[in-house]
């Protein structure tokens, strides 16, 4: 069973101070049992976000680590999609613990899903600032810029993650697509293939090499990457539509090839007389 955590303590009975053992001092079984499922990743996310709003309602809640379990419940109701009541409660959370740079960063999660790009850009930067090693959040603050056309802030952010965490699969991928983006195709190429070395089943990798194949001129070796995507996944549209486009060019190169070249009909002067 896990250990209660109360303000500043970390207890390996469920009593509300070290030095008290008295039944009447004990934390009641109930609000246990919700801690128990609150903060269980294990079981449903709506048993959890029930448990945890039962333990913040009870009156023993004032000796609990509130900012902790608000946490937990603010995961609990993004995992349901409500988001609004999720960043209710990683606000609470942050109320609580206010250095917490994983709240900040769960919070940014929730922002982006509700489409506010600017609101998780600025909670990213302040779970940055307080982790500077969250490499996570440097990638995800990029695609982010990415979203934005700002790629090369976007850059500067994937360069950064890969400093702190090299071969970070993530940060690879979505530094050639910015590359890309920007048309350093050559740059873009080595950031896929590297990709594709860690990741070898990566639908997104493959495409992307394809792309990269398709802007240096190489049609046959774009061809050959989609191949590769489909693969990985039949269904994958932007690979079947990007195959039928390469396809239709490659067929009218066919034919312009196999058709006669014939000689330019020039029109003869009409005949002076004088």
């Amino acid at each position: 069973m896990k250990n209660l955590i109360f303000k500043g303590v970390l207890l390996g009975t469920v009593v509300l101070s070290s030095a008290s053992t008295n039944a009447k001092d004990a934390i009641p079984e109930a609000v246990q049992a919700n801690y128990e499922k609150c903060t269980d990743k294990r079981l449903l996310s709506a048993v959890r976000a029930l448990a945890c709003k039962r333990l913040l309602e009870s009156p023993e809640s004032r000796e609990l680590n509130l900012g902790k379990i608000h946490h937990y419940q603010a995961i609990s109701y993004a995992h349901l999609r409500m988001l609004d009541k999720a960043i209710k409660h990683y606000n609470e959370a942050l109320k609580h613990s206010p250095k917490n740079a994983l709240i900040y960063y769960n919070r940014a999660v929730a922002e982006t899903k509700q489409g506010d790009t600017k609101a998780a850009i600025r909670s990213l930067d302040t779970a940055i600032l307080l982790n500077p090693s969250h490499y996570q959040a440097i990638v995800r603050r990029g695609v982010l810029y990415a979203n934005l056309k700002n790629f090369k802030y976007a850059l500067r952010d994937y360069s950064e993650a890969l400093r702190i965490k090299p071969n970070y699969f993530l940060a690879v991928l979505n530094r050639g697509n910015a590359y890309l983006s920007l048309n350093q195709v050559k740059k873009a190429f080595l950031d896929f293939e590297q990709a594709i070395k860690l990741r070898a089943n990566s639908a997104s990798a493959h495409y992307g090499q394809a792309l990269t194949w398709w802007r240096s001129g190489k049609m046959y070796r774009a061809l050959g990457s989609l191949e590769k995507v489909l693969q990985i996944d039949p269904n994958h549209k932007s690979a079947l539509k990007f195959q039928n486009i390469i396809a239709r060019r490659l067929l009218k190169l066919k034919k312009r090839k196999s058709e006669p070249e014939t000689e330019p009909t020039v029109e003869k002067p009409e005949s002076s007389h004088i």
